[in-house]
C-alpha cells in the first residue's frame, strides 16, 4: 500500500497528506482492497482541492506503470495483455434493439 499511496499523493509532502481509510474484503472469493481517498490536502493557505489520478495522460501512465510492477512483484497475469483477451457476447436483448435501429434507418433510407 505504501507505493500505492506515494503514486497517489505524488508531490504532495507527507504532512500535508489526508488520513486514508482502507478496507479488505472477500465476499466474491477473492480478497478485494479498497482505498478511500478524501478529495483534499492541506497547505499553508489551508485546503487544498486533490485528484489522485487526473484526467491527464502522465497521470495514466504513472499508474499503467504502478500495475505494472505490483503485478510483476505479486506474479499476476498482465490484464493488458493481448493474449488474454477474450470475445465478448452482449446479451440477446442487444441485438433485438441493434436491428430494430437498423430496420428504422433502412426504412427511412439512411443506412448503407
Amino acid at each position: 500500500m505504501r507505493l500505492f499511496f506515494e503514486v497517489a499523493f505524488a508531490g504532495v509532502p507527507e504532512p500535508a497528506r489526508p488520513p486514508v481509510m482502507v478496507s479488505t474484503h472477500t465476499h466474491l472469493g477473492r480478497l478485494e482492497v479498497s482505498v478511500l481517498i478524501p478529495r483534499a490536502v492541506t497547505s499553508e493557505t489551508g485546503l487544498r482541492s486533490f485528484n489522485p489520478h487526473p484526467p491527464t495522460r502522465g497521470s495514466e501512465l504513472d499508474w499503467d506503470a504502478y500495475v505494472d510492477v505490483v503485478y510483476a512483484e505479486l506474479g499476476w497475469v498482465d490484464p493488458r495483455c493481448p493474449l488474454r483477451r477474450q470475445l465478448v457476447t452482449p446479451p440477446q436483448w442487444m441485438w433485438f434493439e441493434f436491428s430494430r435501429a437498423m430496420f428504422f434507418l433502412l426504412c427511412l433510407g439512411l443506412a448503407c
